[in-house]
């Protein structure tokens, strides 16, 4: 054999070298190492594609005809292990995404706004009530917010509710100071829960004459109409369910 050749080392081991990367060894110049002579030690973790030596240093091994990725750095260095990663991408894929919506209630712009977002706009978002934003504004009413705690609503919704745990037989007792003087007109202040509902809005003390024809445009012409009002109620619902809506930084 020629001296040339003894002395020049195979194609087989040099692609066998060339796979693995180690630290410089005082018995091998350029600092290649053969995976046979590297005192290894194996990576903590399922089914490695590493080798760790003595000092974290890592020995790379091939994986299916490449060479496998160099590992995170250690807990000790701040980062987090891949394993963690992975499961914390598992968790998030496992969480479903919220599919809660008001589309049957709000105009169709308004459907990317948050709970908190509707209850400051103008009560016109809601169905129902488009372009009467300046009828309702005359009332105080300039937000979903103030139709939700609009007083006369909810005055309303209070004598009805009320109006189901009322007796009609056994009547009031004597000395009973019940009453709701302030609300009603003086005329009005002898009549039962039941029988304060199919008054006009006019009978209401916060409500003037106006009142009567301003909301049959919306079907409205009695208290217990009021208090089935739907708009009004779905600002209420908005504006309970807001303070419970995560906001995003």
């Amino acid at each position: 054999m020629k001296r040339g050749a003894e002395e020049r080392p195979s194609s087989r081991k040099r692609a066998r070298d060339s796979a693995y990367v180690g630290t410089p060894s005082a018995t091998e110049p350029g600092g290649r190492l053969s995976i046979d002579s590297l005192p290894v030690t194996p990576a903590s973790g399922p089914a490695p594609d590493f080798l760790t030596v003595p000092g974290g240093t890592p020995a790379l091994l091939p994986y299916h005809g490449g060479v496998s990725p160099v590992p995170s750095p250690t807990k000790s260095q701040g980062s987090t292990s891949p394993g963690e990663h992975a499961k914390v991408a598992v968790r998030k894929l496992q969480q479903p995404a919220p599919v809660i919506n008001l589309n049957h209630m709000i105009g169709k712009n308004y459907k990317r706004a948050s709970l908190h977002d509707l209850a400051d706009q103008t009560p016109c978002v809601l169905s129902g009530l488009e372009g009467s934003e300046r009828l309702l504004g005359a009332y105080g009413i300039m937000t979903v917010y103030d139709l939700a705690n609009w007083p006369p609503y909810r005055l309303a919704r209070a004598i009805k509710t009320l109006s189901e745990g009322e007796s009609t037989t056994t009547g009031r007792v004597p000395g009973s100071r019940m009453n709701v003087h302030c609300a009603f007109e003086t005329r009005y202040e002898s009549l039962t829960f039941k029988d304060l509902l199919p008054l006009p809005l006019s009978s209401m003390v916060s409500l003037g004459s106006r009142s009567d024809d301003d909301f049959k445009h919306f079907g409205i012409a009695s208290v217990e109409d009021l208090a089935l009002w739907k708009q009004p109620a779905w600002a209420e619902a908005i504006s309970a369910l807001s303070p419970y809506e995560h906001r995003a930084n």
